[in-house]
């Protein structure tokens, strides 16, 4: 099933709630948006079927445990459905939800997210 996503919306939502999110590690961040990625090009079919050499090498995770670790805590905590396939010759499947809460994708709408920084000049 083909998804309306209007991607810049989605990227900002995603942002901003990964962003406040202090589960998550840059591995977790880079496997999210390599998925993301991949949902795009898919046109945003969903399930996506991916190939764990592909998202591995794509997110730059060099450990088959790092990545498994991340896709299952992903799913846990509410960024994906991950369905297993278990099977070598068959992908796993992946659902991205959507967190825009947008089915305008005409729209190019920002949202200003501050970015709290320590500054040594006192």
């Amino acid at each position: 099933m083909q998804q309306k996503v209007n991607y810049i919306l989605h990227l900002n939502k995603a942002f901003q709630k990964l962003y406040q999110d202090n589960r998550l590690s840059p591995f977790h961040i880079s496997l999210y948006y390599s998925l993301f990625q991949y949902w795009n090009i898919s046109k945003f079919k969903s399930p996506l079927s991916i190939s764990r050499d592909d998202q591995m090498q794509a997110s730059k995770i060099g450990s088959v445990n790092t990545y498994l670790k991340c896709l299952k805590e992903l799913d846990a905590w509410g960024y994906i459905k991950y369905i297993p396939s278990h099977n070598p010759m068959k992908g796993s499947l992946v659902h991205l939800f959507t967190f825009d809460n947008s089915t305008d994708t005409t729209k190019d709408i920002t949202n200003n997210i501050t970015l709290h920084t320590t500054s040594d000049n006192g």
